[in-house]
């Protein structure tokens, strides 16, 4: 098979920026094409050629039930409540997924939004809702500290006043 240096580093120069600069990447291609120019680049490290990890990564995933199995997450849980919780972009609000990868999954990492992104192909991985880390009260969907105990943690919805 030939790898991203093979093919003249179209894909690796042009397609990975692609995959980063784009919002929501699977609506530009297919899984299966991804899969498929991914393998063909082979793992890469903020755009570079780079050998895989070895072991099993726990990574998070901020987003709504219907879009968990996307393949952008991030080793930084913080990013991940950022995504679930403050709407980033305009995104609705979800929740934060986790889910342990191995190396075979990880297709590659990428840094240049201060995301600590990896792409990760989710086929056949089990995907979980986080348990919710607070220190006190906290309003679930939009994270502020709320004045009363009884705090809804399974809703989408605000329950600030």
């Amino acid at each position: 098979m030939k790898t991203g240096t093979d093919l003249g580093g179209h894909f690796l120069g042009a397609g990975l920026d692609v995959w980063s600069g784009a919002e929501y990447p699977h609506q530009n291609l297919d899984e299966s094409l991804w899969r498929m120019l991914f393998e063909a680049a082979g793992y890469t490290v903020d755009g570079k050629a780079a050998e895989r990890p070895t072991e099993p990564l726990t990574l998070w995933r901020g987003s709504v039930p219907g879009r968990r199995r996307d393949w952008s997450w991030t080793s930084d849980r913080t990013i991940a409540e950022e995504f679930a919780f403050k709407g980033v972009r305009g995104r609705p609000i979800g929740v934060v997924w986790e889910t342990k990868v191995p190396p075979r999954s990880l297709l590659s990492f990428d840094n240049g939004r201060e995301e600590s992104e990896y792409v990760v192909d989710t086929h056949g991985l089990r995907i979980v809702q986080a348990a919710v880390q607070v220190a006190g009260p906290v309003c679930c969907a939009c994270r502020r500290e709320a004045d009363s105990a009884t705090v809804l943690l399974a809703h989408l919805t605000c329950i600030c006043p």
